[in-house]
């Protein structure tokens, strides 16, 4: 884990942009079997965490009131699939988030994104240092609908606050809680006043992810580009997610 940062937000860029495939599971099953598909050339996976409230969609485990497979990894009969080989980024794109956190932190999380729009602000503040008083990992995620000014007026205040966090996520499409959607290329710009805003500052964008944009992508300063359906709608995944890196490789 990280150590805290006099700024709040920890400096850990890496020296190449860093692909996190992003499972959107419907099953415990499904989630395996895509786990799976990224064995030996993924070392973390983003699991996207839906509850049909924040979002209009659900993912497992909230497809279920309550889902057995989970109850048992939150008290650690069991754990996320191939929990070995992975670390886990968990996506919250829920309600509850406090409560909805400590599950996911119980259940092996080591990184988690928190959606600052999901509940007021208050709560938001709390569950990221209690999140980071548990040793995970904590990125707030900020939607394209809020204007990049109100952004930085934000990630200021929680300097303030010395509210610490390990980085920002930025949705690259309007509707979230789907994959497939159309990459918004206004994402670009809100990069780019970031990363001159807070030149330490790990960001992450999430949403509409195609090869294509990844090198325009990583030259505005994104450290981490989170790839779902590109990657898992493909007939090889493998070959998707090397497609990637070939490409911001070269």
């Amino acid at each position: 884990m990280s150590n805290s940062h006099k700024d709040g937000v920890r400096n850990s860029v890496t020296p190449k942009t860093e692909i996190i495939p992003a499972v959107m599971a419907s099953s415990y099953e499904d989630l395996t079997f895509k786990v799976a598909a990224m064995n030996g050339i993924a070392k973390l996976l983003q699991i996207d965490a839906m509850d049909g409230k924040f979002v209009e969609n659900k993912s497992w485990p909230y497809i279920k009131s309550e889902d057995r497979d989970f109850i048992k990894i939150i008290k650690q009969e069991d754990g996320l699939p191939d929990w070995q080989e992975f670390d886990f980024e968990i996506d919250l794109m829920i309600r509850d988030v406090e409560n909805e956190a400590s599950k996911w932190i119980a259940a092996g999380a080591s990184r988690l994104v928190i959606h600052y729009k999901s509940e007021p602000e208050e709560i938001i503040k709390r569950t990221l240092r209690d999140s980071k008083e548990k040793g995970v990992e904590v990125v707030v995620d900020f939607e394209l609908d809020m204007e990049i000014e109100e952004i930085i007026k934000i990630l200021h205040n929680f300097k303030k606050e010395e509210i610490e966090i390990d980085g920002v996520q930025v949705m690259g499409i309007d509707r979230i809680g789907f994959q497939g959607e159309k990459f918004d290329h206004k994402v670009l710009s809100y990069v780019k006043e970031l990363h001159k805003e807070f030149p330490d500052l790990i960001i992450s964008v999430d949403g509409g992810v195609k090869p294509e944009y990844a090198k325009p992508l990583a030259d505005a300063g994104v450290h981490r580009l989170v790839v779902g359906s590109a990657i898992f709608e493909d007939d090889s995944p493998r070959d998707a997610y090397e497609h990637f890196r070939s490409v911001l490789d070269c």
